[in-house]
């Protein structure tokens, strides 16, 4: 960002200011989303909602409920995208 737009590292640090935590998220997410695959012969996950509320939990004692939420909600329409793409492809 900062060399194609050209940025100062003030304001990268300033729009990403959680970056590392949002990272830890987004990874805790993911590995529960494996995990829940590596459960199922066809790797689809069959309970979401208890993965996607653990995950709420977990995050919200270092977030805001809302902004832990919205940004496990967009990993995962990025999750479920890259999957669709790729049973795609694999067809």
């Amino acid at each position: 960002m900062k060399r194609e737009l050209n940025v100062s590292q003030d304001l990268v640090e300033r729009l990403f200011a959680r970056l590392d935590d949002l990272v830890d998220i987004h990874l805790s997410f993911l590995q529960s989303l494996v995990r829940a695959q590596q459960c199922s012969t066809d790797k689809s996950i069959e309970a979401f909602g208890p993965l996607l509320l653990q995950q709420v939990r977990l995050s919200s004692n270092k977030f805001n409920i809302l902004f832990a939420l919205s940004s496990t909600l967009a990993l995962l329409s990025n999750y479920m995208l890259y999957n669709l793409m790729s049973s795609s492809l694999i067809m």
